[in-house]
């Protein structure tokens, strides 16, 4: 077997480790070891620099290669100058993410499109499948009686009461969520309206254990699915997805940082006494009120943790402690626990700086207009998929450190690559 056939074989054993990357248990600083990095040094030894000589580069790759420079030159320099050897550490994590996304991008730009499709479709139905049956296994067994860590519970959860979510070999069923809505939107393209049986039933596993998270991102997957299927129907409109995408952002925005609810409602002093609320009303109407969620208690927090070192932030991974601090005066409610920063803007403004934050603002908008004027968009429905997918992942980013979630680094480079893929003859 060539370099290049044993890359790939490894790349499609890293994409189904996704689905067991909370499997194994170590302590101390090797906690965050899982199977997808025991994966990747095995990807960097084998990866073939053939692609990297291959590769056409361009004016907008050098322009992406010094956003990504800029944003980990300000990361590790913001973990140095904390002074943590834990903060240093999870900038070269984050550098391993950014090598991930590289080796991809030089893999998948070397494949003809065709074949870049049909592995990243069969990739996702597999993928899918064992994040399905994980998922809807775990709460299977919580509810014949045994303990599992395949479920995260919630107790009073706003709108639902206490929950049993699914969250298979996960972190946490938001995690398994996005994992099955990337991997849902990527396998509905394929075919016309009618499917294969075996197609039809992983899309079916996926929506069932997706539901079963009882996470708002479920959203991004039937927003998803239903422009596909409107599009397959009748082609794309750009207006359509326009009106659609800006609905979704200001629907996920306002149920994330708000719970509306009656006065007289049964749920309300158990929402009051829940981590969900900081109990501040923002506004009210009658019978109903707006409260606030700790989402946006936190992104209130970070304003002010950034203000302390705004040109490099207070260090990568530091964010916890930076509000504890602010706890302590009372901008942070003393009820609410304390969180990770919980936005990929806010957070890497906070931690790393004012530099960090543009660059990676400036990363998103190059894979974002790159897919969204692909000259093919149109008529190709996967590039479609693609951009639903990186469109999803940014209004997620605002409620969501996605920056940390290895599968997207793989979206990215399935963005990024598809324009230079090779045409077939």
């Amino acid at each position: 077997m060539n370099k290049s056939k044993l890359f790939a074989a490894l790349l499609f054993t890293y994409v189904l480790s996704l689905a067991f990357q909370d499997f194994m248990r170590f302590s101390g600083v090797f906690r965050k070891v899982q199977l997808p990095e025991i994966l990747f040094l095995l990807l960097v030894i084998s990866f073939p620099f053939s692609h990297f000589r291959q590769y056409r580069f361009s004016r907008a790759d050098c322009i992406l290669v010094g956003t990504l420079s800029v944003y980990w030159f300000a990361n590790i320099v913001s973990s140095v100058l904390s002074g943590k050897f834990s903060a240093i550490a999870e900038s070269c994590g984050r550098l391993y993410l950014i090598v991930l996304f590289g080796m991809a991008t030089l893999y998948f730009a070397q494949l003809p499109k065709t074949a870049l499709r049909d592995k990243t479709i069969n990739a996702s139905i597999v993928l899918g499948v064992l994040l399905s049956l994980t998922g809807i296994g775990g709460i299977v067994a919580h509810f014949c009686g045994f303990s599992s860590i395949l479920v995260g519970v919630s107790e009073d959860y706003p709108y639902f009461g206490t929950v049993y979510r699914a969250q298979g070999f996960t972190h946490t069923p938001a995690m398994l969520v996005s994992l099955l809505s990337f991997t849902g939107i990527l396998v509905y393209t394929e075919g016309s309206l009618n499917f294969s049986k075996k197609t039809t039933a992983a899309l079916l596993l996926m929506i069932i254990a997706a539901i079963l998270t009882f996470s708002r991102s479920i959203t991004f997957l039937f927003w998803g699915l239903c422009l596909i299927f409107m599009i397959k129907k009748r082609g794309f409109s750009r207006k359509i997805f326009g009106i659609t995408a800006v609905m979704l952002t200001l629907f996920m925005t306002v149920g994330t940082h708000v719970i509306f609810i009656s006065k007289t409602s049964p749920a309300l002093p158990a929402i009051y006494a829940s981590p969900f609320t900081s109990n501040r009303i923002l506004l009210e109407q009658g019978n109903y009120m707006a409260l606030e969620t700790s989402y946006l208690a936190i992104k209130r927090a970070s304003i002010d943790i950034w203000q302390t070192q705004p040109i490099f932030g207070i260090g990568t991974g530091n964010f916890v402690d930076g509000l504890k601090k602010i706890q302590e005066t009372g901008v942070y409610p003393a009820k609410l626990p304390i969180y990770e920063a919980h936005s990929t803007y806010i957070g890497t403004l906070a931690e790393n700086g004012i530099f960090a934050a543009a660059a990676i603002i400036a990363f998103f908008t190059l894979l974002w207009f790159t897919i969204y004027r692909y000259k093919d968009l149109k008529t190709d429905i996967f590039s479609i998929a693609l951009l639903i997918c990186l469109t999803s992942v940014l209004v997620e980013s605002l409620a969501l450190d996605t920056l940390n979630f290895r599968h997207y680094w793989l979206l990215f480079a399935l963005v990024w690559a598809y324009g230079k893929v090779k045409s077939e003859k």
